[in-house]
């Protein structure tokens, strides 16, 4: 366009001029604002707006700081209206939605969130919200829609992961946790995932290679590694316990370390580290985990032969924990229940029975049967029937007790195996031996057989011989139930090896308690009575480990050690005849005469005659003896 004019007036071209079309300077600057204003605009990012939304945010913050939820919520709607995309504002409004419990506005103010420029922590956050809500396929959407935009976040496969592992989809869980373990944001919580599908399938893995992995990891995954040593068959070492955490607040690995490493003891307890979190214990009292970690020790408390603490610790809980009392106490009434002892369990289960514990009524029953209250028995059983829905489950165990306790030989009725089970437990003493011995002959169901068995074979001396030949052959479908039948026969034979060292393992806490006996007997003198009295301060449910205890600390002089120790035994056990005569004598020895005499009232209402009077004898002669000469 420059060479136009000359050009068309016909004039001769001596030289080329460039004379280029200027744009003025302010039309630069006006497109500059355009293009700033585009390109601030396209990434939401306002100088001003922004800016005005920090300000109203941080206001916000002040009041949450507060707790004044109102004006923090205000003060964010604020932020969110200058800048609507803003994740502080939308993150921090979901969080006062969370405090209020308004959980649809929370899943609100997470999907705004997501609405552009999202983080992983978002798709998360709100996968969680909605798997609350049971969304489940919602918050399965979300967390795919979270790998598309973040292939490699490692969070979000473990989460997609955990949505899987919760609805039972163990294979997909499997698959998105192993893709976690690839990122280094998230390899330790996908390990402690695999490891925890391991112990839920109970996968098959040598025990050496989990144990080599044990406290090589978080205690999240040592937590799940014991729990799948919890559940193998095979026998192994003890692995070395676990740290207790510094802190007085568990947190959850921490707690799940401490917990399944305590259960993993049911079965070979350490007592010197049960010891040890019986004091760690006393300072969780404020601890959420603080009731399972109690209720986890006193199980191998009771694994380990001590009765006392055991039973201590699951009253703690029913003292500090009144809205599941009716639980504990009937839990107190089926340990009493199992070690022998039928009185303190009724105690235990009528206090239930006041909590409304669903449960405990049935089990007073066969309390009062097995302290052989049978008339009491039957008149509770009748009444508890009339008070019970006709469907439920525990009406119809109450009709088939009453009709195996109130059956008659000569009605021909055929009874199932379990009520014929009842009926030579708890009608032994009124039926003939040669009716109890048919119906035993006659059933069908090994198992029920057996343990039918035991209680003639332990309790008829008339019909043990017979019974005792017959359970050595009688094949039974569970190993406890064996092991319990061939442990009674070696106790029972004296050609038998020693039962101290025998490789048999006894099932019930009345065989262990004679199984260590036995292995006490076989220490030195001065090692076995000091391991003797700690057994006896421990299980007080054996009268005779009692008496020989006492007898040995009176025999050394110690007759105040020997009345704590039987004091403690007849608190436990108060209803133990045998043991409140010895305690009775231990008094006077001790110099307490008046706690004497007290007993040999109470002994007086509940022993025969005859037995009381060579009871206040022996007690005389005792005091005669005791009594310096010159004084009454």
């Amino acid at each position: 366009s420059n060479f136009y004019t000359p050009m068309r007036l016909g004039k001769a071209v001596y030289r080329v001029l460039y004379k280029p079309h200027r744009m003025p300077f302010y039309v630069f600057r006006f497109m500059g604002i355009i293009a700033s204003i585009a390109a601030g605009y396209n990434s939401s990012n306002y100088p001003i707006t922004r800016t005005t939304a920090g300000y109203f945010n941080g206001i916000a913050d002040a009041y949450w700081l507060e707790e004044d939820l109102t004006l923090a919520q205000a003060y964010y709607m604020e932020g969110r209206i200058f800048s609507s995309v803003n994740h502080r504002s939308n993150y921090s409004l979901a969080s006062v939605a969370i405090e209020n419990q308004r959980t649809q506005n929370a899943i609100q103010h997470l999907a705004k969130g997501v609405g552009k420029n999202p983080l992983p922590q978002t798709f998360v956050n709100l996968s969680l919200m909605l798997n609350d809500e049971g969304k489940f396929f919602d918050a399965k959407f979300q967390l795919e829609d979270g790998t598309a935009t973040f292939p490699n976040s490692g969070p979000i496969a473990n989460n997609l992961g955990l949505l899987y592992y919760n609805t039972n989809f163990l294979d997909s869980a499997g698959y998105y946790f192993a893709d976690a373990q690839n990122s280094r944001r998230s390899v330790e919580e996908a390990s402690t995932n695999i490891w925890s599908i391991g112990a839920k399938l109970n996968v098959k893995v040598s025990v050496d290679s989990a144990l080599d992995l044990l406290y090589t990891g978080n205690a999240g995954q040592d937590a799940n590694l014991l729990a799948w040593l919890g559940q193998q068959d095979q026998a192994f070492a003890l692995p070395a316990p676990p740290p207790f955490p510094k802190d007085s607040i568990l947190s959850q690995n921490d707690f799940g370390r401490l917990y399944n490493y305590t259960l993993l003891q049911l079965n070979q307890p350490d007592t010197a580290w049960v010891n040890d979190l019986h004091g760690y214990t006393e300072k969780l009292e404020n601890d959420p985990w603080w009731e399972r970690l109690t209720l986890a020790k006193a199980w191998v408390d009771f694994q380990a032969l001590n009765f006392v603490e055991a039973t201590k610790g699951v009253a703690r809980l029913s003292l500090a924990l009144p809205s599941k009392r009716g639980y504990y106490e009937n839990l107190l009434g089926l340990m009493s229940l199992k070690i022998g002892m039928p009185n303190k369990a009724m105690v235990h289960f009528r206090e239930a029975i006041r909590e409304n514990h669903r449960p405990a009524p049935i089990h007073y029953v066969f309390a009062q049967l097995e302290a052989g209250q049978f008339t009491q028995a039957r008149q509770y059983l009748s009444d508890l029937g009339s008070t019970l829905p006709s469907a439920s489950t525990t009406r119809t165990k109450v009709n088939l007790l009453s009709e195996a306790l109130d059956w008659n030989p000569a009605s021909g009725k055929e009874l199932s195996d379990q009520q014929k089970h009842w009926v030579i437990r708890y009608r032994n003493l009124y039926l003939p031996p040669a009716t109890i011995l048919e119906e035993w002959q006659s059933m069908g169901t090994n198992d029920f057989k057996a343990l039918a068995g035991l209680f003639l074979w332990e309790n008829d001396p008339e019909l043990a011989p017979y019974v005792q030949s017959e359970l050595s052959s009688l094949p039974v479908s569970t190993a406890a139930l064996a092991q319990r039948i061939a442990f009674s026969l070696v106790a029972a034979d004296p050609d038998q090896p020693d039962l101290a060292t025998h490789s048999l393992t006894p099932i019930t806490p009345q065989q262990k308690l004679q199984q260590r006996m036995a292995a006490i007997g076989l220490e030195n003198g001065a090692a076995s009575a000091e391991t003797m009295k700690a057994l006896a301060a421990q299980a007080p449910i054996n009268p005779d480990l009692v008496q020989q205890v006492t007898n040995g600390l009176n025999n050394d002089g110690d007759t105040l050690g020997a009345y704590a120790l039987i004091q403690q035994a007849v608190t436990f056990n108060q209803w133990d005849v045998e043991l409140l005569k010895t305690y009775a004598i231990q008094c006077i020895k001790a110099g307490f005469p008046a706690l004497g005499e007290k007993a040999l009232d109470d002994l007086k209402l509940s022993l025969p005659a005859e037995e009381y009077n060579t009871l206040e004898a022996e007690y005389r002669e005792i005091e005669t003896l005791l009594t310096p000469a010159g004084f009454g």
